[in-house]
């Protein structure tokens, strides 16, 4: 997935972040649990989202990309959850960056 900011622009996003989000551990555990699917959830959760059965999803020539489309639309949920919790469309990257090592810091 594409990550629509730079290292630099995140880095700097997570220096002026409040440390709360980055240390608490319910926040992360809920963010994890809304975009750490496992199988055979994940392949029922992509069927339903792309509105196939999961025998057509499995068959699909394209089914990599129907499941990363699938992935790729529960982080942007994701971003929009945190944007509903007051954060920038740019600090809710940065914290899923942190939380699923995207960056090391």
């Amino acid at each position: 997935m594409h990550i629509p900011y730079e290292r630099h622009e995140i880095m700097m996003a997570l220096i002026s972040l409040d440390d709360s989000i980055l240390n608490n551990t319910n926040v992360q555990d809920s963010i994890r649990q809304r975009l750490e699917v496992k199988q055979p959830e994940l392949n029922t959760n992509a069927a339903t989202f792309h509105g196939i059965t999961v025998l057509d999803l499995i068959n699909s020539p394209n089914y990599q990309t129907l499941i990363q489309q699938y992935q790729e639309s529960l982080v942007l949920g994701t971003v929009e959850f945190l944007e509903s919790q007051g954060y920038s469309n740019l600090e809710a990257w940065s914290v899923i960056c942190i939380i699923f090592e995207v960056l090391k810091i």
